[in-house]
Formats: C-alpha cells, sequence, structure tokens
C-alpha cells in the first residue's frame, strides 16, 4: 500500500510541474477576450442587474488567465471586475480589498517597460483609485 501512495505522489507531483512549465505568457489575443468577458460582466450587473451572470463572466475571464503565466495586468483586471460587482452591491469591505489589490497589480505593470500595457492601465488606474477614495477605504 505504501508503494502505490508513494507512485500515486509522484504523479501527482510531476503532473504540477509539467503544468506549471506549460504556462506561458498571455498573448494579445487572450487579453482580449479577457476583455470581452469583463466588459459583458459590465452589462450584466450595470444593464440588467444580474449579479450572478457577471460574477459567472469575471470567472471565465479568470479561467482564460489561469492557462497562462501570472500577469498583473490579468490580474488587476479581474480583480476590478469582482470590484464593480461588490460596489454595485454595496459591499465595501470587499470593494475595498479588491480596489487594494486591483490597484497595487496596476501599479507593478506601470512600474515595468511594457508601454502598451501601460497606456491602456491608465483610466483604469485612476478609476480604481476614485472608486478607493469615494468609498473611504481603510
Amino acid at each position: 500500500m505504501r508503494i502505490v501512495t508513494t507512485i500515486a505522489l509522484v504523479l501527482a507531483l510531476s503532473a504540477a510541474a509539467l503544468g506549471a512549465a506549460v504556462a506561458a505568457p498571455i498573448a494579445t489575443s487572450d487579453r482580449n477576450a479577457i476583455v470581452t468577458k469583463i466588459a459583458m460582466s459590465y452589462v450584466a450587473w450595470n444593464t440588467d442587474k444580474d449579479y450572478a451572470k457577471a460574477t459567472a463572466l469575471c470567472d471565465e475571464a479568470r479561467a482564460i488567465a489561469a492557462d497562462f503565466d501570472p500577469d498583473d495586468w490579468s490580474q488587476g483586471h479581474l480583480d476590478g471586475c469582482m470590484a464593480d460587482i461588490a460596489e454595485a452591491r454595496g459591499d465595501k469591505a470587499s470593494t475595498c480589498t479588491l480596489r487594494d489589490s486591483q490597484i497595487a497589480h496596476y501599479e507593478r505593470v506601470m512600474a515595468g517597460d511594457r508601454a502598451k500595457l501601460k497606456k491602456s492601465l491608465e483610466s483604469s488606474l485612476a478609476s480604481a483609485r476614485t472608486s478607493r477614495t469615494a468609498l473611504n477605504c481603510p
């Protein structure tokens, strides 16, 4: 029985290592897919007031990002997606936590050297900061 457990553990660790090795930087087309899901989420909560659908769309965007190396641009957008829903629901604590994370991710992108990504975040970063300030987050 110990040998079976050991083999199972080795296989699980090997699969985890291979999974991490297969991940790659996110491509522009996948960034666009994430943004599309987030835009659809915005319509769901803002126009339709369908928070469950909005959350599911944010989760779909998160699933796209999960296939790639961790990326501050994507993670910031995903945090922003969930923060928008929390804010629309009036959940100040969650909104503040998510906005803090969103801002931290965006600031790391802004500190980097990818001009195109920086340009795409300027208004999103300002909006996240404004939201945080308006809520008087601690």
